[in-house]
């Protein structure tokens, strides 16, 4: 153990860490359910694709020029989820499409 210095070698300053996610571990753990965005906001809609699968908020007057120049309405039946024909917001494709409050 002689040798004139010491057996500890000087490493440097340690690199730099990328900061934390604040939503990483606290979304998982967190206590908020999806009741909080199911939450009905005044003047929209909520319109849900068949195709694509996309839910999408719009506004009623985007709701109404959806559907023009024409579109097809099935009555509102518990086995048919997806009862309106218009295009979808989101693929700007003619698809069948459900329109709700929430979410």
């Amino acid at each position: 153990m002689s040798g004139g210095g010491g057996y500890l070698r000087d490493v440097g300053a340690r690199p730099r860490r990328p900061g934390r996610d604040p939503l990483g571990k606290a979304a998982l753990f967190s206590e908020e359910t999806h009741a909080e965005h199911d939450v009905r906001r005044p003047g929209t809609l909520v319109v849900e694709c068949k195709e694509c699968g996309e839910s999408t908020r719009v506004s009623y007057v985007d709701f109404v020029l959806a559907n023009l120049p024409f579109a097809m309405w099935l009555p509102p039946l518990p086995n048919i989820p997806f009862n309106h024909r218009m295009s979808c917001p989101a693929c700007d494709q003619w698809a069948w499409m459900r329109a709700h409050w929430l979410r």
